[in-house]
């Protein structure tokens, strides 16, 4: 009896601690702009300095974007995060993924990014005001 209680003991802590990350999440908004206008139909993927999962989010019409982390809901892990963003393959809003769009946003924002945000507990708003100065490079094709 007494092993018994020590397995589900066990399996209820094995089962509470799969899937979660390195820690708090926070919600996480914003908006795109490049060159000042607002960017639709724009992947942001942002990627933990630390350990943790990747989030990521798509520009609507307007530019707004909010991030999604896996299977927990929307957004980001708290701490500091590479965020890197991108219009080619990205279809357009509502519509699917696919190699149908062009690269419009310099690698300086995405392959090459140094884009380093912080996210927080609680609500985030974390906008980006990108310029179309740069090297845009497009991916290969069959992308």
């Amino acid at each position: 009896m007494r092993n018994l209680l020590r397995q589900c003991s066990l399996l209820a802590i094995a089962v509470t601690t799969i899937g979660c990350g390195s820690g708090d999440i926070g919600y996480v908004e914003g908006t795109v702009k490049l060159d000042g206008q607002p960017l639709p139909n724009a992947m942001l993927e942002f990627y933990p300095q630390d350990k943790g999962g990747l989030s990521s989010g798509r520009t609507d019409a307007n530019g707004h974007y909010e991030l999604y982390y896996g299977r927990e809901g929307k957004g980001a892990e708290v701490g500091e995060h590479l965020v890197q963003i991108r219009t080619a393959g990205v279809g357009d809003a509502g519509g699917d993924y696919g190699p149908t769009s062009k690269e419009r946003i310099p690698v300086q924002y995405n392959n090459k990014s140094e884009l380093v945000r912080k996210v927080e507990s609680g609500r985030n708003t974390i906008d980006f005001d990108l310029e179309s100065k740069g090297k845009i490079v497009q991916p290969p094709s069959g992308y």
